[in-house]
Formats: structure tokens, C-alpha cells, sequence
């Protein structure tokens, strides 16, 4: 099962009146934002270590895709990864995916409150 990171803006409101103003720049701006937040992922991926080393290529498969220019997702390509991350009968669950999921979640959250702080200032102008 995917784990999903959701960011909370407190600025909600604030956001939704610049997407208004300014479409391109908005959408640009977080575009950007879902960018460096693949690069969070990558960094949280192989930081400590989470997902583990005795299971062939798993570390190596991880990819980043985009999906449209506000979505994007990361994820291992290899056929065994939810067994991994899961388990079977015969292998103990790793919630290798939770583990990234949460490491990296205040950093993009951080993050994406600089990027809404920069669509405020960009829409001001």
C-alpha cells in the first residue's frame, strides 16, 4: 500500500487567492516545490538506511515520476517491493515506505511553506 505525504498549508487561503491572480506563476512556483520535494524523498530514501540492503536492487529501483505539474510520485520499480515493504508468510513486513514517508515529511513540509511565503511575494509584485 502507497504511503502518501500530505503537506498542510495554515495559508490555505492565501494560496487559493494567488492561484487565482496568477495561474502560471502559482503553478510554476509549486511545480518547482514538488521538484525539491523528490530530492527530500531521494535524501530520506538513503539516509539511515530504511530501506533494506538484502533484498537484490530494491535501493537502486526507486524513481521519480512526475505526473502532472502539481503531482509526482516515488517509488521502487522492482516486481518484490511490496512483499518487502508489506510481507508475506514467509517475510516479516519492513514499512520501508512509511519509514521514508515520515522522515521526510517535516522537510517538505518546511519546505512548501517557503514556496507558499514565495507565491505571496511573487503575486504582490
Amino acid at each position: 500500500m502507497p504511503e502518501i505525504i500530505s503537506v498542510d498549508t495554515r495559508e490555505l487561503d492565501k494560496l487559493a487567492r494567488a492561484f487565482k491572480k496568477a495561474p502560471e506563476a502559482t503553478t510554476s512556483l509549486l511545480s518547482k516545490g514538488i521538484d525539491a520535494s523528490m530530492a527530500i524523498m531521494a535524501k530520506h530514501t538513503i539516509k539511515d538506511n530504511p530501506v533494506p540492503y538484502k533484498f537484490g536492487f530494491l535501493l537502486a529501483s526507486f524513481r521519480f515520476e512526475k505526473i502532472n505539474q502539481l503531482s509526482a510520485r516515488w517509488f521502487p520499480t522492482v516486481k518484490y517491493a511490496a512483499y518487502v515493504d508489506q510481507g508475506t508468510k514467509h517475510i516479516a513486513p519492513r514499512y520501508y515506505m512509511k519509514a521514508i514517508a515520515d522522515k521526510a515529511t517535516p522537510e517538505i513540509q518546511k519546505m512548501f511553506d517557503g514556496v507558499v511565503e514565495k507565491i505571496s511575494k511573487e503575486i504582490i509584485k
